[in-house]
């Protein structure tokens, strides 16, 4: 998760999460476990990564952030208690 995130903030924010996530891995290995996924993601995040392509920012980016806080926080809940459900209004966020 930590790194899917990291494509939809600031390079440096991005930076930082790639950096967190691989010390996390880096603590799953020591840990003991060796699956070949904790394997992949480490020889990706040893890779230099190129500066994404500057491109214009999706209109919805802010707002989406802005509701995934919400959420996250408690303050922007399932309206109708089941996935899928009426989700934030717009007032939530």
């Amino acid at each position: 998760m930590l790194l899917a995130a990291a494509v939809n903030y600031p390079l440096d924010e991005a930076a930082a999460m790639r950096e967190r996530a691989h010390k996390l891995l880096l603590n799953i290995v020591a840990s003991g476990q060796t699956s070949n996924m904790v394997q992949i993601l480490l020889e990706k995040l040893a890779a230099p990564t190129a500066p994404a392509p500057a491109g214009s920012v999706s209109p919805g980016a802010d707002a989406f952030k802005r509701a995934e806080k919400a959420f996250s926080s408690g303050t922007c809940q399932m309206r109708s208690g089941v996935p899928g459900g009426d989700g934030c209004r717009s007032e939530d966020v």
